[in-house]
């Protein structure tokens, strides 16, 4: 009996752990999304109305990369990333729609 107690802890430990890095992930995605927004505004100079959609990438190895679905070119995802080194927001290219991973993209074209 006392075992199946300290299972049962263990697990709920193990899902409360879970959760609020889920959370914390989230956080980070939102906190990257809203950096990257604001350098394209007040930097690049590019008008809020231009920016269609954006959405967060998760790599497995390296930055999170955000990408970015403007009105002007609605063929291509630009995409940004925040320099590990100095924190800054880089540009790191762009690349064609890719339907069936872009399907954040997709819903603002039709």
């Amino acid at each position: 009996m006392k075992w199946k107690k300290i299972v049962l802890i263990a697990a709920i430990g193990i899902l409360i752990a879970v959760a609020i890095n889920i959370i914390s992930i989230s956080a980070s995605n939102r906190e990257l999304e809203s950096e990257v927004l604001e350098y394209l505004i007040k930097d690049k100079k590019i008008d809020e109305n231009d920016i269609l959609a954006t959405e967060v990438f998760n790599m497995t190895k390296g930055a999170n990369v955000v990408g970015v679905l403007y009105n002007f070119d609605k063929e291509h995802i630009y995409m940004y990333f925040k320099g590990q080194v100095d924190g800054k927001i880089v540009e790191d290219g762009k690349r064609e729609i890719i339907p069936h991973i872009d399907q954040w993209a997709l819903a603002h074209l039709e």
